[in-house]
């Protein structure tokens, strides 16, 4: 038996009673709900940052941090 999930902000699944069927789209699919990131914060923010040697410890986190510096990335 196959499952859908549908991945939805927290702040759009508390709307989402008023979307078109949706009782029938949660017997249908399994959501997964996450917290959004601030809307500033832009993977191109984080290019510009890294470019402009400004620190991204407050836009990404310490593992993505580590992995950009260790492979050089956006430089």
């Amino acid at each position: 038996d196959d499952k859908i999930y549908f991945i939805i902000g927290k702040d759009a699944y508390e709307n989402f009673d008023s979307w078109y069927k949706a009782d029938e789209l949660k017997k249908l699919i399994k959501f997964v709900k996450f917290d959004r990131i601030p809307e500033d914060i832009s993977s191109s923010k984080i290019r510009q940052n890294i470019k402009e040697q400004k620190n991204i410890d407050n836009l990404v986190t310490k593992e993505v941090g580590d992995y950009i510096e260790r492979h050089n990335l956006y430089k």
